[in-house]
């Protein structure tokens, strides 16, 4: 279906100009949000759809929700749509060529915050790294930033096995001890952060500080 996507992560800047908090452990000008639960990041697309004059996607009831998968406001996407929109046509584990999984790489130094440019040389220690501003690195084919990298974005979907069988469009419903990230993070190394590369936390709360969202809307 034609969609409209973010063109960067959910920036702290904007998130507390909407929720009116921020949340992030480490404040980084124009960098992504982070350490935000899963219902703040629905109640971030439903106070945004209504700031524009649009409607809601999510009907929320405490920790649980509905989706209304027709609605033109703000949403997550899914992991079939985030996987679309990250490769832009692109076949590579990457959409800057192949990733050899070697460290630091100059296929990821292009296009993503990670480890090896994200903290301090030589030991690049974890606890030395820090997400990057959001727009920095080299873009998709379709304009899109930081799909690669900086924070892991989160999906609507609960994580599940792949099947053989072909799919359109497909959801898997969301199960809150199995949420899906995707994209890998400043922290992360190797096979971590590629186009096909899937993580998850369960579940996430304000412990969780590489990994934040984009959101997108039905066109």
């Amino acid at each position: 279906r034609p969609m409209l996507v973010a063109e960067t992560e959910v920036t702290q800047e904007q998130f507390l100009s909407v929720m009116g908090i921020n949340p992030s452990l480490v404040a980084v000008a124009n960098g992504p949000v982070s350490c935000i639960t899963f219902i703040e990041m629905l109640e971030y697309c439903n106070r945004l759809s209504d700031a524009e004059g649009l409607q809601r996607a999510y009907a929320i009831t405490g920790e649980s929700f509905n989706w209304d998968r027709n609605a033109n406001g703000y949403r997550l996407p899914t992991e079939a749509e985030w996987e679309y929109f990250a490769r832009a046509g692109d076949t590579n584990n990457t959409y800057n060529g192949y990733y050899d999984d070697k460290n630091p790489s100059p296929v990821l130094e292009e296009i993503a915050w990670y480890r090896y440019n994200s903290s301090t040389p030589p030991s690049y220690l974890p606890e030395n790294a820090k997400p990057g501003p959001v727009g920095q690195k080299r873009p998709n084919a379709w304009g899109l930033y930081d799909v690669l990298g900086n924070v892991n974005e989160v999906v609507i979907d609960s994580l599940s096995d792949y099947t053989d069988e072909p799919q359109t469009d497909p959801y898997v419903q969301h199960n809150p001890l199995r949420i899906t990230l995707r994209g890998g993070s400043f922290l992360n190394v190797g096979g971590e952060i590629t186009l096909s590369g899937r993580g998850t936390v369960k579940p996430l709360s304000r412990q969780h500080w590489t990994s934040g969202f984009r959101v997108m809307r039905n066109n």
